[in-house]
């Protein structure tokens, strides 16, 4: 991924110029915020052909709502309450995994969904278009372990179904967190093209 997005982004090879050529924990890069990449959106996506002039076009004309954005990606917006509208660009790998744990009955992934007794709260981020840790709370008496290893099989399975199986999931060592407007999303995405 680190390499991907040094090849492809100058906004990335910049931000990531003092790590190593390959790094497998997430934790070691740099947090960057909507903000940031909305000021650079040009630098920031790794397809050169996207520009924000025309993902901005694009999003303006309402007879293009459903439409692929250069015939191959979706354009998801923010609605702008922090100052900062937000556009993001989303491939068919990223729309998989969307699709297998953000809009299951049209509500959102729940505890319910993962029918795995034991579940108090979770929270899944994505920090690569294939990773995603998934923060666990287990109720009182419940163990940690077993928890863990029922939810794995259950989102395992929720990506399977979706054909994005590939995806591996790993277990956060940190507990679900609130946003600082304080809310508790069950799904973080990743917020990059």
């Amino acid at each position: 991924m680190v390499a991907h997005a040094r090849a492809h982004s100058p906004y990335y090879r910049e931000l990531y110029q003092g790590l190593p050529e390959r790094v497998d924990d997430p934790a070691l890069l740099p947090v960057t915020d909507k903000k940031a990449l909305m000021a650079r959106f040009d630098d920031w996506v790794t397809d050169r052909e996207i520009t924000l002039e025309r993902v901005q076009e694009f999003v303006a004309d309402p007879a293009r709502a459903g439409e692929a954005f250069q015939g191959r990606y979706m354009v998801a917006t923010t609605s702008g309450t922090s100052g900062v509208r937000g556009l993001f660009v989303l491939d068919e790998r990223c729309m998989a995994v969307h699709t297998a744990l953000g809009s299951r009955a049209g509500g959102g992934l729940g505890p319910r969904d993962l029918r795995a007794p034991g579940v108090e709260r979770f929270q899944i981020v994505q920090t690569a278009p294939t990773t995603l840790p998934v923060r666990l709370r287990a109720g009182d008496g419940d163990g940690a372990d077993a928890v863990w290893r029922t939810v794995r099989r259950e989102i395992a399975h929720l990506l399977a179904e979706h054909k994005a199986g590939d995806v591996t999931l790993e277990r956060a060592e940190e507990p679900p967190q609130q946003s600082p407007g304080g809310k508790l999303r069950r799904i973080i995405p990743l917020t990059r093209p």
